[in-house]
């Protein structure tokens, strides 16, 4: 008997007809970025980024792949490493930006994907094909530039007013002020800072009440005549109570803030039907005394929770008082702290004439007219930028007043929108200014990162 030493070392290879991009992305890229010289001129350096953690979508459906996050400007599209990976060993070629020709792609050539690219996968069979679109997403303006209308949009009512201040509300920005005899309410959608409309509210409000000016839960809020109003429209108003104040200050997300004839904070929980009085950690006297402004801060590692800062000026000094608010049921109330300005704190918040503050890019941004009490000082000399909830108060060049920005008398507004966009409202002028970084206004806010 016989055996057979033969055996059977036929490999059976499977030849797949799938065509599909299933991955895709690109390298580390050269960048042209923004630097100031030693002499203090603009100039500009090209250095390397590393972009393989920007995450590409690929739409199977209409065969485009796009970055949902932009890379930043600067980014030479011109010259990509890509790896782009096939379904079961199908090939992947490009197709020429001049004719129909076509090249096959290599994880190590460069590719120009300035403008759209045509890449095409075959079959490991050969027999059937797929195209798809690739666009590389990249920004096109600065991201830490600020960009204000071109030229001022001008508005004869708002001109007339002698006092002001602006608050954002349910997708637009109301104006309350006087014109030296009447209240008046002029309001305009955020999406269009020239469609301007006056308001006549159905309640008469008192001269001052635009002092008392605020945005809660959705809806606006006055003091006016030792009534708290409420509205949804700023035409009719419904009063919520008649609490012993001197003016409305502002609100968090969770309580509305108020101060008496007798400097004593108050807050209320209910949309103003119930006030109490607030702990200060000092005297009272030491409370700013005009230009009164209210700011709302995220509070760090407390979602519920609010860091608030009042700041405002006085015949001598500007003042700052802050309060950690917390919501949780079983939090301890914690009270007004007064920031008192140390002898070597050279960054302390200006007094400066028609004072304003707003939350802006996670920090505080004040401006405001000549020096209080000084006749020989520049108004609207600048920006200031709190990034420490109000502590210190330093220039900041990277925010400057547009070209032909003037308010005379020094009466204005400033407002930050729902959309991140400031607006600067002038009396005397009627100037109306509409401006963001642009970071802050870019549609894609979601960073789509891979792991």
């Amino acid at each position: 008997m016989f055996s057979s030493c033969l055996s059977d070392n036929t490999d059976n290879i499977v030849y797949y007809d799938d065509c599909a991009l299933t991955a895709f992305s690109v390298g580390t890229l050269k960048i042209v970025k923004d630097t100031v010289s030693s002499k203090g001129e603009d100039s500009t350096y090209t250095t390397t980024l590393n972009c393989s953690r920007y995450a590409f979508t690929i739409d199977q459906e209409k065969g485009l792949i796009y970055n949902l996050d932009s890379l930043p400007r600067g980014i030479d599209a011109t010259k990509v490493l890509v790896t782009a990976v096939a379904k079961n060993g199908g090939s992947v070629a490009l197709k020429s930006l001049k004719d129909d020709t076509q090249s096959y792609y290599s994880s190590t050539d460069s590719i120009d994907l300035s403008q759209p690219r045509h890449f095409i996968v075959r079959s490991l069979r050969g027999d059937s094909n797929r195209e798809y679109i690739v666009t590389l997403n990249v920004h096109k303006q600065k991201a830490e530039e600020l960009v204000w209308n071109s030229s001022a949009i001008s508005n004869g009512d708002l001109a007339s007013l002698k006092a002001m201040k602006g608050v954002a509300c349910g997708g637009k920005v109301y104006v309350f002020g006087h014109d030296g005899s009447k209240a008046r309410i002029f309001a305009a959608p955020e999406s269009n800072a020239a469609a301007w409309s006056e308001i006549t509210p159905g309640t008469t409000l008192s001269v001052d009440a635009y002092k008392s000016a605020a945005a809660y839960a959705g809806k606006l809020y006055v003091y006016s005549n030792g009534s708290l109003l409420v509205s949804a429209d700023a035409e009719t108003w419904t009063e919520v109570a008649s609490p012993a104040l001197k003016l409305l200050l502002g609100a968090s997300g969770a309580r509305l803030y108020g101060l008496t004839d007798a400097h004593q904070l108050m807050s209320s929980k209910d949309g103003g039907a119930t006030w109490t009085a607030d702990e200060l950690d000092s005297d009272a006297g030491l409370l700013p005394a005009d230009n009164l402004n209210f700011i709302t801060l995220p509070l760090s590692g407390n979602a519920s929770g609010s860091h608030l800062v009042l700041v405002g000026t006085t015949t001598t000094e500007a003042r700052v008082w802050g309060k950690i608010e917390e919501n949780d049921p079983n939090a301890q109330n914690q009270p007004w702290a007064y920031y008192n300005v140390s002898s070597g704190n050279k960054y302390k918040v200006p007094n400066l004439n028609g004072l304003q503050a707003v939350n802006y890019d996670g920090g505080i941004l004040a401006i405001g007219g000549s020096a209080v009490g000084a006749a020989a000082s520049t108004p609207f000399a600048g920006f200031y930028r709190s990034g420490d909830a109000g502590i210190t108060w330093k220039p900041d060049t990277t925010y400057y007043f547009p070209k032909g920005f003037s308010a005379p008398g020094e009466v204005l507004t400033l407002v930050k929108d729902s959309k991140n966009y400031l607006w600067i409202v002038c009396g005397g002028t009627g100037q109306v200014w509409h401006g963001a970084k642009n970071r802050l206004v870019w549609e894609t806010t979601k960073r789509y990162f891979t792991e």
